[in-house]
């Protein structure tokens, strides 16, 4: 489980060396406000695939996805997804999705 745990949690970062999570979010965002002539409406999901099965990390209940298809091509999950307007709101919902998944590890 440690190691589980570990893999999770270093994309996180911390204050002196930020992760994965926080510098990509730093980029859209620092994007987003570049941008004064266009809107944005940005969401983020949190899913884990392990052992083929894809799991919702964001709402525990919803659990077991299928990736299907649409005709146009686009890959479509139904995880839920969270609207986000900075990167410490993005960093909450990956902080909620390591504690569900924490959760479900210890059960």
């Amino acid at each position: 489980m440690a190691k589980h745990l570990l893999q999770n949690t270093h994309h996180l970062g911390n204050k002196t060396d930020p992760g994965l999570f926080q510098l990509v979010s730093n980029q859209l965002f620092q994007h987003v406000a570049d941008q004064v002539d266009k809107r944005y409406l940005i969401r983020c999901s949190y899913i884990e695939i392990y052992n083929e099965k894809i799991n919702d990390l964001l709402d525990k209940s919803n659990q077991g996805l299928t990736i299907r298809e649409d005709i146009k091509g686009n890959v479509l999950l139904d995880a839920r997804e969270a609207v986000v307007d900075n990167v410490d709101k993005v960093m909450e919902n990956m902080m909620q999705g390591i504690r569900s998944d924490e959760l479900q590890l210890l059960a």
